[in-house]
């Protein structure tokens, strides 16, 4: 799922005869990678850091 919604430029540049080879090569796929890989870190880290922080207010209201 790494290349998501850019799927369409994948195919449209492949159908212009680039080999498969060439296109993985691509600095086109390098930045998709690193966006992928950006977006998993930050959701990683955001979620558990939403939740600590709700805990803490939810527990502080009840006291």
């Amino acid at each position: 799922m790494v290349v998501g919604c850019t799927l369409n430029m994948m195919v449209l540049i492949y159908s212009y005869g680039v080999s498969f080879r060439q296109l993985v090569n691509t600095d086109f796929v390098a930045i998709e990678l690193i966006r992928a890989i950006a977006g998993s870190i930050g959701i990683i880290g955001t979620v558990p850091c939403v939740a600590g922080v709700a805990a803490y207010l939810f527990s502080k209201n009840k006291v």
